[in-house]
């Protein structure tokens, strides 16, 4: 989450297959912290039989003892990237606030999904992760200054999911897995978008 938008050069300089890019298919679910992304695509990804992974999860997995964030944010970066390829198809989580989503999903075609969820809501889960100490790279004033950050701007979204009230209903449910798995699928209707930076599902 450091960083803002910032693009790490590390990361943009990594050797990338362009069959691997091709031939990935990818559902990305993004949004700030505490909106339900970890829990929507875990719903998911039971549902559609792929694997979940996320940039949070890759982070943490690098963190030494009494570290709050990795010593090199590009690593697990890079590890994200490496288990995309290697699924082909898979779920990812990130906020899409970081430049470096730019990078990791160019050429892909990805079916994006912006995660919502209300201020109040928000708050009590970011209260409730601090509790359990299930926080990275943030100060006792972890809950405060994440409520700041706003939606990510971000283009290509297929579909808005509000976990306010725990998510979408069994019918909503239903029909975002069809879309998405249609989508993992292969369609004629998939394209770039207006800048050329990523592949996105027209049937959006």
């Amino acid at each position: 989450m450091r960083g803002g938008a910032l693009l790490s050069q590390a990361f943009m300089r990594r050797s990338r297959s362009l069959a691997k890019l091709r031939q990935s298919r990818v559902i990305h679910l993004c949004g700030v912290p505490g909106v339900g992304k970890s829990h929507l695509g875990a719903a998911l990804a039971a549902r559609l039989g792929i694997p979940l992974v996320g940039i949070d999860s890759e982070r943490v997995a690098l963190l030494k003892p009494h570290e709050v964030w990795p010593e090199n944010d590009a690593v697990a970066w890079g590890n994200l990237e490496d288990k995309i390829d290697a699924a082909g198809r898979c779920i990812v989580e990130t906020s899409g606030w970081h430049g470096n989503d730019v990078v990791l999903f160019g050429g892909r075609a990805v079916f994006r999904v912006l995660v919502t969820a209300a201020d109040d809501v928000r708050r009590e889960r970011l209260a409730l992760r601090q509790d359990r100490g299930d926080v990275i790279g943030w100060g006792p004033d972890y809950v405060e200054r994440i409520m700041r950050l706003a939606p990510p701007k971000i283009g290509g979204v297929a579909a808005t999911v509000d976990t306010s009230d725990g998510g979408p209903d069994a019918a909503g449910l239903d029909a975002l897995v069809a879309r998405m798995g249609a989508f993992l699928e292969g369609c004629d209707e998939c394209k770039r978008d207006g800048g050329g930076h990523f592949w996105y599902c027209a049937r959006a």
